[in-house]
């Protein structure tokens, strides 16, 4: 972020909550073939995640294709649809995704 590279930010974080989701499924024995942080947060049979997780996943999961592909938006670059505001809610919904992950994981 303190080189205003936003859009990296947000890939970032959806990056570091999908591998904090799958960390868990690993430590549950499950095997997971998935990007998608909301979708493997709603399949997770062993706890109960709160619906603003999910949809605070959900953000995430845009970030992961649209901050990277040149050609995703019709027109300009994708650091141009990218603010600190945004870096700072993906990573903040990204921590809170790691902390859930984190005091579940099975030892």
């Amino acid at each position: 972020m303190k080189d205003e590279k936003y859009e990296w930010a947000c890939f970032a974080a959806q990056q570091s909550a999908e591998k904090a989701v799958k960390a868990l499924y690993y430590s549950l024995n499950k095997e997971i073939w998935s990007h998608s942080i909301s979708r493997m947060l709603s399949q997770l049979d062993e706890f109960t995640v709160n619906k603003e997780t999910i949809e605070k996943s959900k953000e995430l999961d845009r970030a992961y294709i649209g901050s990277r592909s040149p050609d995703y938006y019709t027109e300009g670059s994708p650091y141009e649809y990218y603010s600190i505001e945004d870096a700072r809610r993906c990573i903040a919904y990204a921590k809170e995704i790691f902390e859930f992950c984190s005091k579940n994981i099975q030892a």
